[in-house]
């Protein structure tokens, strides 16, 4: 049987927590609302979002189970590198007090908070394109490394790049977009890319368009073609990039 959860409130977000997670709820709330003075700043969202609901699962079990129950996902067991889930408008975090067990991860303020602007990128980019599945994965979980800025923080994704465009071992495009692992190291420095040679106005037009259509279409060049020149800049420019 599950604990029943303490509910706290600040602004537009709602944490449910038990009492031993207290330490880490003003933490959330304060990534969260970060996330979402980012986001409505980038896209310069003017309207009301909605609110945003977070549960603090004490362990990886009442996150398989809240995963199952509450989501509606068919998952038994998840691995340990998974500590968050967005659906909807609701947000299912591993709390940190079970990182040393449940997890891969030590908590680390810094890195927590921008895990919540990570997560809380999927949320309101997928209330723009208007559904869970419209953005392509690796353009959706790119956005999300980009805007949090663990690419310039963490190692994870720093240090594989350096030392992959240092050797000339970049993937394809190709291998990005069909690679899930390739989409957290290397989908940021194609956002990264579009960003600077396009504009904020292209990302927030593939996000709105690329269910219909494909991203390349609609940035209006042949892949092979973008390919080249993001690879030839990432190239020339590994020495900036992490700026």
């Amino acid at each position: 049987m599950l604990k029943k959860h303490i509910v706290f409130i600040k602004s537009n977000v709602k944490v449910n927590y038990i009492a031993k997670d207290e330490i880490y709820v003003n933490e959330t709330c304060l990534g969260i609302l970060k996330g979402i003075r980012l986001l409505k700043a980038y896209f310069n969202i003017k309207k009301k979002l909605p609110s945003i609901v977070v549960t603090l699962a004490e362990n990886r079990k009442e996150y398989n189970f809240t995963l199952r129950n509450e989501f509606g996902l068919n998952i038994r067991k998840t691995p340990l590198t998974r500590i968050a889930q967005p659906k909807g408008t609701h947000l299912l975090l591993l709390s940190p007090n079970a990182y040393e067990h449940d997890s891969i991860y030590t908590y680390k303020r810094d890195e927590y908070i921008r895990l919540m602007i990570h997560e809380v990128t999927h949320i309101i980019t997928r209330i723009i394109s208007c559904g869970e599945e419209n953005m392509p994965r690796w353009f959706e979980e790119g956005l999300s490394v980009y805007l949090s800025k663990q690419w310039l923080y963490e190692d994870e994704f720093k240090e594989l790049v350096l030392r992959e465009v240092s050797t000339n071992n970049i993937p394809s495009l190709m291998e990005i977009i069909q690679n899930r692992i390739y989409y957290y190291s290397w989908g940021w420095t194609v956002v990264k890319y579009i960003e600077k040679f396009y504009g904020k106005k292209m990302i927030l037009e593939i996000i709105e368009k690329c269910k219909q259509y494909d991203i390349f279409k609609i940035i209006g060049e042949e892949s092979n073609f973008l390919e080249e020149k993001w690879r030839k800049n990432l190239k020339k420019n590994i020495e900036h990039l992490f700026v």
